[in-house]
């Protein structure tokens, strides 16, 4: 491993408090474990680890819940976009503990509390267990998810629908806590986390033209939470919305009902 030229790495996730980095190289398709702490004598720049994950990989996440990391990859060759796999690998000791056929699947993300997953296939979201990935409930978006973020409390998650829409769903029912929110018309984005408050998120995306050019990055501030919206509104509008008013602005995403007091 001496001889080997240093990894580029296009993917790191930080193993909780261990001090250990995960960082996926996308040219050779390996997964590398780096120590931020300098313990190797004449270490490889604090290389540690490495394993041959497959062709590819959608996404990478730890979960401190349950001390493990989930890799979901694809292999070399043919079939590509049909046996997608998640890989669960237990952080401190390297193992996989199981793996998981997840179709065309290319993204991931963990609930931090519980170690649970959840997988968009399309637009087909599906939870499964941390421990024995065992189906936990399913439900459907509103549009295929090119990204999903879980929230650090466990109650909602976020997916992120091609050009420029966000919905947010109840990590239990799956169903919508707000309609969708819509950041821009024809944006892309690039990533997105939540703030440690399990309230607001913060979004980068990425502007094209028609030509495929890219006209500009942007970085947002999105309130996901039902109640600071619903404030806001209230003060803004003065009163509840009419229920054609609802209809119009609303839709049937929600019920509807009179949110602002009289």
């Amino acid at each position: 491993m001496g001889s080997d030229k240093p990894p580029i790495v296009t993917q790191v996730e930080f193993l909780g408090e261990s001090g250990l980095i995960a960082g996926y190289d996308f040219a050779s398709g390996d997964l590398f474990i780096f120590t931020l702490e300098d313990q190797i004598s004449g270490d490889q720049n604090g290389l540690i680890a490495r394993r041959h994950l497959g062709g590819g990989l959608g996404g990478m996440v730890y979960c401190e819940a349950n001390d493990m990391l989930y890799a979901l990859t694809w292999p070399e060759g043919g079939d590509l976009g049909l046996n997608h796999e998640v890989r669960a690998i237990d952080a401190a000791s390297g193992l996989t503990r199981w793996t998981l056929p997840v179709g065309g699947a290319v993204r991931i993300t963990a609930n931090p509390l519980t170690g649970d997953i959840a997988v968009p296939d399309g637009a087909i979201l599906t939870i499964y267990s941390g421990e024995d990935h065992d189906i936990l409930r399913q439900g459907e978006l509103p549009a295929p998810a090119q990204r999903v973020a879980w929230s650090p409390d466990g109650n909602r998650i976020v997916a992120a629908e091609a050009g420029g829409g966000l919905d947010v769903v109840d990590a239990e029912t799956l169903a919508q806590t707000v309609p969708t929110i819509w950041i821009g018309t024809g944006l892309d984005f690039s990533d997105f986390i939540w703030r440690p408050d399990s309230q607001t998120l913060i979004v980068g995306t990425i502007s094209e033209d028609y030509k495929g050019t890219r006209q500009g990055d942007y970085t947002y501030v999105v309130r996901a939470d039902a109640t600071n919206w619903t404030n806001r509104m209230c003060a803004i509008a003065g009163s509840s919305l009419s229920e054609a008013e609802w209809e119009e602005y609303v839709g049937d995403v929600i019920p509807y009902e009179e949110l602002c007091p009289a």
